[in-house]
């Protein structure tokens, strides 16, 4: 009874956790509510680790200094960036968004005189709003770094061995207790 109930635990912990993120998924507008940083490019302000939570927002509400997450136009990035805007174009009646890590080292390019701008892999038109996933509106320190810790191969490979084995261990516990009592009887 103790495996079934255990199962049955973590399946409604689960379901609970599961609603949860799904609420705050249709609250902020977005399917990445909550992102871990995995760069420095925006220290000290946001840390590798710390998670970000993203709001979806109307493209011509972000103003320079906000922090948006976006996805990348070059196709080495694969996490989404967060960075801060610096610049807003209108660029053929579309917005676009030219960003800004903080930590990057500035380089001046001709067409743009921002103080720190740093260049990027980025259009220098910037980055085109349907690309935009939403505004950084909260910034939870350190949390992510334990997650970012565990979605390493070794240490996710060795958790998922653990709970497999307290489960095989918790089975073999119960059947002996029931063998126990059923040779009492």
């Amino acid at each position: 009874m103790g495996l079934k109930r255990d199962i049955a635990e973590l399946a409604l912990l689960a379901a609970v956790i599961g609603g949860l993120y799904a609420a705050m998924v249709v609250y902020m507008g977005n399917a990445e509510p909550l992102m871990i940083v995995t760069t420095g490019s925006m220290e000290p302000k946001i840390e590798p680790g710390w998670i970000v939570v993203v709001k979806s927002i109307a493209a011509s509400s972000i103003r320079p200094g906000d922090v948006i997450a976006y996805w990348s136009t070059n196709p080495e990035f694969k996490d989404p960036i967060v960075h801060q805007v610096i610049v807003v174009n209108h660029v053929n009646g579309q917005l676009s968004f030219v960003t800004w890590g903080i930590a990057n080292p500035p380089q001046y390019p001709d067409n743009v005189t921002w103080p720190g701008y740093a260049q990027s892999l980025e259009p220098s038109t910037g980055i085109p709003q349907s690309r935009v996933i939403g505004k950084v509106i909260m910034i939870i320190p350190y949390v992510g770094r334990f997650l970012l810790f565990l979605r390493q191969p070794p240490i996710y490979a060795t958790l998922l061995l653990l709970f497999v084995g307290l489960l095989a261990y918790d089975a073999l516990i119960e059947r002996k207790k029931e063998g126990s009592l059923s040779a009492l009887s």
